[in-house]
């Protein structure tokens, strides 16, 4: 009797230590989004800072899903109203205002990145960035449409406003933040496989 239960033991053990690694990859990843949004610099009614640095990184690092809930739980702490988002804000009001379209459209942005890569680490330089780009026209496409939606403007209008200024400087971010990330990924793929 003994014997079989320490043979469960055995058994149950390696899914408790996946599931405790992936809850701590998932919240470092949440606080790495809400350190890099600290680094803001106003512009017009959408601050530019390091938090889509922050995305990129989750989309490259993590595994869809683990991706995609890191996202979600920077989220909620928002929500909840910790000093999370950019500038040291948070609350329910900040999701709702004119930026707030760009915070969930994380979501499906790092869920398409991630889905692009899979988990292998073999994978050309060119499709890291494809998959990393690839976030970009998701999160700027719901981000002007719920700041049209909010600020009562048109999405051309939007796109103006709350795109085009971000544009370049954003696509300078991640091309030459992925290859560094992607870097990392591959260190963490032999360190810690599981993850994966």
């Amino acid at each position: 009797m003994n014997h079989k239960h320490e043979e469960n033991t055995v058994a149950v053990s390696p899914k408790s230590r996946l599931d405790v690694h992936e809850l701590t990859s998932v919240a470092l990843m949440a606080a790495l989004l809400a350190l890099l949004a600290q680094i803001a610099v106003p512009l017009g009614s959408v601050p530019f800072t390091l938090q889509t640095v922050g995305v990129v990184s989750a989309a490259l690092l993590l595994p869809r899903k683990n991706a995609a809930l890191a996202i979600a739980v920077y989220i909620l702490l928002g929500l909840a109203g910790l000093p999370v988002f950019s500038g040291g804000r948070g609350g329910f009001g900040i999701v709702a205002g004119s930026s707030g379209g760009f915070l969930y459209g994380f979501l499906p942005a790092v869920w398409l990145a991630a889905s692009l890569l899979g988990k292998s680490t073999d994978i050309s330089i060119g499709r890291v960035y494809l998959a990393a780009l690839s976030t970009m026209p998701i999160y700027f496409t719901i981000g002007a449409l719920h700041c049209s939606f909010v600020m009562h403007i048109s999405p051309r209008q939007a796109f103006l406003v709350a795109v085009l200024p971000f544009l370049a400087i954003d696509t300078l971010k991640i091309v030459l933040c992925a290859p560094l990330i992607w870097k990392i990924r591959r260190l963490l793929h032999i360190q810690t496989p599981r993850l994966f």
